[in-house]
């Protein structure tokens, strides 16, 4: 297959079903094909931090996607989750926001943000998020 956009698409559908040993090689593929892509960043991204464990070069593909669609949700749940495992609260805090702006009915973009406000010191923004 040599579609960037079907690669991306193989890759992502490997990840729903769970197959990693699929997705591995379809994600390496797709990122080969298209580096500059938002999907194939983030599942790449996905990729490096949870089958590598490489969450600060995963990170940086998460941190990719965002500024390639920086309409995607779930690229800033991911970059403000890696920042905030790195201890960089208001750098993940600035993340949550922008998909608080994206999504701002989901309940998880609050619980996130809520957490980074606590760990950052900020009670009464935990607090506020939390509600």
């Amino acid at each position: 297959m040599s579609s960037p956009s079907a690669q991306i698409a193989l890759a992502k559908l490997l990840y729903a079903l769970g197959d990693r040993t699929n997705f591995e090689d379809a994600i390496r593929k797709a990122i080969r094909l298209a580096p500059d892509n938002y999907l194939a960043c983030y599942y790449y991204g996905k990729f490096l931090v949870e089958q590598k464990e490489h969450s600060e070069e995963g990170g940086k593909y998460y941190e990719k996607s965002c500024a390639l669609a920086p309409g995607f949700f779930d690229g800033w749940i991911a970059w403000g989750e890696i920042l905030s495992r790195q201890g960089r609260q208001a750098e993940s805090v600035v993340a949550y926001e922008r998909a608080r702006a994206i999504r701002p009915s989901e309940a998880q973009v609050y619980y996130l943000l809520s957490l980074a406000y606590r760990k950052s010191g900020n009670a009464e923004r935990a607090q506020w998020a939390l509600n």
